[in-house]
């Protein structure tokens, strides 16, 4: 699993499972440890690029949800 992207707390991991590539976005917990999925794809993606782009999407439609709070 590998996290490029990070914006106060938001994380993007893109990751292979069930024969096909996946994203997901996770947070933060602010009580207790670890992190808290608040995304992630519905669909398998055929390749790890794939996946990457649409969760970079994901992470900059959420990030520019985030900055307009």
């Amino acid at each position: 699993m590998n996290a490029p992207y990070e914006l106060a707390g938001l994380t993007l991991h893109v990751f292979e499972q069930d024969g096909g590539w996946n994203w997901g976005l996770t947070i933060e917990r602010l009580r207790g440890t670890g992190e808290k999925v608040v995304a992630y794809s519905d669909a398998l993606f055929e390749s790890e690029a794939q996946a990457h782009e649409d969760g970079v999407r994901a992470y900059d439609a959420a990030r520019f949800d985030v900055e307009c709070v």
